[in-house]
């Protein structure tokens, strides 16, 4: 199960403020994703070339984007809204919207899960992959002849 049906499946309420809570944990999440992906992709660089085209697209508020932008740390701007979604967690756990605790960590655990993943992504962006054939030297005599 994803992070997202997790969070639609496991936080109650058909209420603005439920259904608001939910949908800002996914905001949170995709933010963070695009935060990776324009550090990765130029495709989704130029697509959101600043955080004011992030803001545009609303993907993040005005506060928001200013809270980001008060962060001198490129990279722990990544993480900062899967913090917030971790909070957003918590007081949905706190107001009764989650059953339970171990729902919560489970939910938590995923959020986690899905920062990890992206996490990934810029790692193996930052190590180079060197090609293969071109490094390899073989002298003609030692190929096998068929």
């Amino acid at each position: 199960m994803t992070t997202a049906v997790a969070v639609a499946t496991y936080i109650h309420g058909e209420d603005d403020n439920t259904r608001a809570v939910r949908r800002t944990i996914i905001r949170y999440l995709v933010l963070c994703q695009t935060f990776v992906l324009r550090n990765i992709s130029v495709q989704v660089r130029r697509r959101f070339p600043t955080l004011e085209a992030i803001e545009a697209a609303n993907l993040m508020t005005a506060e928001e984007r200013l809270i980001i932008e008060e962060t001198t740390d490129e990279y722990t701007q990544f993480w900062i809204p899967s913090i917030w979604a971790e909070k957003l967690l918590c007081e949905a756990r706190k107001n009764g919207k989650i059953p339970s605790d171990p729902i919560a960590a489970n939910i938590s655990s995923r959020i986690d899960e899905f920062r990890i993943h992206l996490k990934n992504m810029i790692l193996f962006d930052w190590i180079p992959i060197p090609l293969v054939y071109p490094q390899l030297n073989v002298p003609e005599q030692s190929k096998l002849k068929m």
